[in-house]
């Protein structure tokens, strides 16, 4: 998707504004190896505080591999999302950065 290397750009600004290191987590593939992925992560001495997923479905694993792990989020670990609404899972709230997706179609259609 188009906005991909805009979020990461902006990631990566905001972490070099505040002297911070930037990581990158991949997920390997779909399914069950996604949450077996990010126990590996979570578990790791130097795991992350926060994760910001590209949307809300890449958001499921990382919370279900935090529950199986122990790691309470939001307290533990931080997982923000972009969505056209709040988002949330497993009875976690994500904080969310919010697309006006209506609002953007709407400008589009009076093109």
């Amino acid at each position: 998707h188009h906005s991909v290397e805009a979020r990461w750009a902006g990631y990566e600004k905001a972490m070099r504004d505040a002297h911070l290191p930037t990581h990158l987590y991949q997920d390997p593939a779909d399914g069950p190896d996604w949450i077996e992925y990010w126990c590996e992560v979570l578990r790791r001495e130097d795991r992350p505080t926060a994760v910001i997923a590209y949307n809300e479905m890449l958001t499921h694993p990382v919370i279900q591999a935090a529950i199986m792990c122990g790691i309470n989020v939001p307290h533990d670990l931080s997982v923000v999302t972009f969505h056209h609404e709040p988002a949330g899972i497993f009875g976690v709230e994500l904080s969310t950065g919010l697309i006006p997706f209506r609002k953007i179609g709407d400008i589009a259609a009076e093109m």
